[in-house]
């Protein structure tokens, strides 16, 4: 049988642990070597023989050496400690104390009351070797992972106290490592033993999905006829699966004589990666017509299109709608999960399960011990079907899953439908449309073709960012415009605009460009902003997205005053100039000019004037200077907005005189509302073709949005490698890092 001693620097014999053969330590269980031989320093024996609570009056460690190295394994090494490999023997006998003082892994443990705790630490290295599997003692961790093993036993304080060399000799003979569901009968009540080293968290289950569908216009076709039969999807499950590659620690507690808590947790200063699953995506691979009609069939109010809605597609088309879908819900379950594993939320542990061994059957069984080996798919698959009090099966009960929180927190998949009220049905839309995936924010985009009638799918690379934001655009001002002359009814329905950028390389300009699109849409306050740029870092790559959701009133604010008057053009003229105004970078030379134009003092003349070259010397440019090009632009857009907003607002306000408080169904029929609304249709058609908003910047959201009245419906994100930074209006600025620092 393997020795295991603990000598002096000189290989005298300090104190032997006393080895109990029905219950074998781990060290004995899973010892490659002859011997294991621990060499401790004069500190350690100037206070071995003094009781726990003298010997460490405060919390201290011990520095040991593996005198000669060992090694452990099942068939064959595993891990391995080299003399030169650091051991610590700890001792804290101060109750309601944490036990893992400033500790990376979280959550920390309170000592119980009249109880002292000695520990011992080794550090070693993961053999290269090991195939990965349970019965190789991988743990799941990385081929060359460094690794670390801790033990702790807990010691009563009083009368059975034990000297500090009994309770060391007492620690090595019930050493635990958790590698099995065996090694658990080595621990006695309020033990811990812990494994901590690098590799990947293996999950798999469920998450519910739901569907938001932003219905709007296209100007371009006939409004459609009839009650538009669209509403917010109810939640789904759709199957995931992904790993966390990370820096984890596997830890077992003893809660009393039957019961054992497994806790994995991740090593907070280290960075974690997000990786899809085997079958390519986040979203596991089961029926694509499953998938279409729990998650976009949702969307629909008819109880017989999640049958028929997707029928008549062919494979292919089938295909690419699946496709771009699982994009979209793979996009927003990583951002949930790098939310929840930041360091600013990770206060709790990842996963945590009550075991009692006796209740467990061979499925069990084999659940908790991959789970000790970062499998956790077994156990996570489970949770959809969990007991009120959290029973997975008869001896497992979930505390705490990464993958429950997420199900809590649920995701929601935006379905932008670009032309859906101009078609009779979802069906009609999706057989006439193109598929945009964007990567940026998220959505699924639906985007009607105007002709054609087969699906296709539409790659979203940045030269195709600046047509998305118009089209966009485009119908949002279409979908408020109808909304508000009571053309369409959508009760219960915002319209929403999206605004994304992607910047390859963040450069100082580029987050000063961020903070003004956030102040724009009254997101961050000055304080805010300021935690906001102290956290991004020029060089990296980044994205930001922008929304803005209006509701009918908002839709009616947007071309109406108070009175249900139409909005004049001036109202517009100034809205336009003072967003373009918010949006110049004025510490650069050319946005200077372009805000000098702006000023109260010269606008007016370079109104009066027009978008010609004698605008120049209103800014201090001579006519013929190639910046005042950009000049005669802004005062173009501003300008041709402004009519164009004007004309539409004296349309909404035609429509409300002639419907009056009529309900919209009780007017469809009537010719005069028809041909209202072919006018109206043929107006917005023709002001959205000479639109000349630009779109680099988001400052027809901006216009749009004061139009409204800034109502609090504004959210904004950026996205930096590991940093995510988010503001609404209604909600206080979030900022989230998946590694500290």
């Amino acid at each position: 049988m393997p020795d295991i001693s603990l000598t002096d620097i000189v290989d005298n014999t300090v104190s032997i642990a006393t080895s109990d053969l029905s219950h074998p330590s781990s060290l004995l269980k899973y010892l490659q070597s002859q011997a294991l031989h621990l060499a401790v320093l004069p500190d350690f024996l100037d206070r071995k023989d003094k009781k726990l609570s003298q010997a460490a009056s405060k919390p201290i460690q011990f520095t040991a050496t593996a005198k000669h190295g060992f090694q452990l394994g099942v068939s064959k090494p595993s891990i391995t400690v080299t003399p030169s490999g650091k051991a610590t023997i700890s001792v804290n006998a101060n109750p309601g104390a944490a036990l893992f003082d400033h500790d990376a892994f979280a959550p920390p443990y309170a000592i119980p009351g009249n109880t002292a705790y000695t520990g011992l630490e080794f550090e070693g290295t993961f053999d290269v070797d090991v195939s990965g599997s349970v019965s190789d003692f991988s743990f799941g961790f990385d081929q060359s992972s460094d690794i670390t093993l801790q033990f702790f036993k807990a010691f009563p304080l009083g009368s059975r106290e034990p000297t500090l060399g009994s309770a060391i000799s007492d620690t090595l003979a019930r050493y635990t490592i958790p590698a099995t569901i065996s090694d658990f009968a080595s621990l006695e009540v309020n033990d811990i033993a812990t494994i901590a080293g690098k590799g990947s968290l293996q999950i798999s289950g469920s998450v519910e999905v739901s569907a938001s569908p932003n219905p709007l216009a296209s100007a371009e076709l006939p409004l459609g006829v009839g009650e538009f039969q669209l509403q917010a999807g109810a939640a789904a499950d759709v199957s995931v699966g992904f790993t966390v590659s990370c820096s984890y620690q596997v830890r077992i507690r003893r809660l009393d004589s039957e019961a054992i808590e497994l806790t994995i947790t991740r090593d907070r200063d280290v960075a974690f990666e997000l990786k899809a699953s085997a079958s390519g995506g986040f979203t596991a691979q089961f029926q694509d017509q499953e998938l279409l009609s729990a998650v976009m069939g949702s969307i629909s109010k008819d109880p017989s299109s999640s049958a028929s809605l997707f029928a008549g597609l062919s494979a292919s088309e089938t295909a690419t709608l699946v496709s771009t879908i699982r994009g979209g819900i793979d996009h927003h379950l990583k951002a949930s999960l790098n939310l929840l594993l930041s360091t600013d939320c990770q206060s709790d542990a990842a996963f945590q399960y009550e075991i009692r061994p006796a209740l467990l059957d061979k499925r069990t069984v084999e659940a908790v011990n991959h789970a000790l080996h970062g499998d956790l798919r077994q156990l996570t698959e489970w949770e959809g079907h969990a007991h009120v009090d959290g029973e997975l099966a008869p001896g497992v009960t979930v505390r705490k899953s990464l993958l429950a929180k997420t199900r809590d927190r649920g995701l929601k998949l935006n379905f932008n439908l670009l032309g859906i009220l101009n078609f009779a049905s979802l069906n009609d839309l999706i057989r006439h449309s193109e598929i945009l995936a964007d990567e940026v924010s998220g959505d699924v985009t639906i985007k009607e073709t105007v002709s054609g009638n087969v699906i296709s799918m539409v790659s979203d690379p940045l030269e195709r960012q600046e047509a998305l934001r118009k089209a966009m655009y485009d119908c949002v001002v279409a979908t408020t415009t109808y909304r508000a002359g009571g053309a369409v009814s959508l009760a219960g329905l915002n319209c929403e605009q999206v605004h994304f950028a992607v910047s390859r390389k963040t450069s100082d300009a580029t987050i000063e460009q961020y903070m003004r699109w956030f102040s724009a849409l009254n997101l961050p306050t000055s304080n805010q902003q300021l935690k906001m740029k102290s956290q991004l870092h020029p060089g990296a790559a980044s994205t930001c997205v922008l929304r803005t959701s209006y509701a009918d009133k908002d839709c009616n604010a947007m071309f109406l005053d108070s009175g249900g008057k139409a909005r004049n053009r001036d109202y517009y003229l100034e809205i336009g100039r003072h967003a373009l105004r918010a949006l110049l970078d004025t510490s650069s030379p050319n946005d200077l000019y372009r805000a000098k134009i702006m000023e109260d003092a010269v606008w007016s003349k370079a109104l009066a004037l027009g978008p010609v070259p004698s605008i120049g010397p209103l800014a201090g440019l001579s006519m013929d200077d190639p910046r005042v090009t950009l000049l005669i632009g802004d005062v173009f857009v501003i300008s041709q907005w402004a009519t164009a907003m004007a004309d539409a607002a004296l349309q909404v306000e035609s429509m409300h005189a002639l419907i009056g408080g009529a309900d919209l169904k009780s007017v469809m029929n009537n010719s005069a509302f028809k041909s209202r609304r072919d006018e109206l249709q043929k107006k917005l058609a023709g002001m959205i073709k000479t639109s000349k908003v630009r779109f680099a910047e988001p400052w027809g959201m901006v216009c749009l949005y004061w139009s409204a009245g800034s109502p609090s419906t504004a959210h904004g994100r950026i996205r930096e490698d590991a940093l995510s930074i988010a503001a609404s209006s209604n909600s206080p600025l979030e900022v989230h890092s998946s590694e500290k620092g």
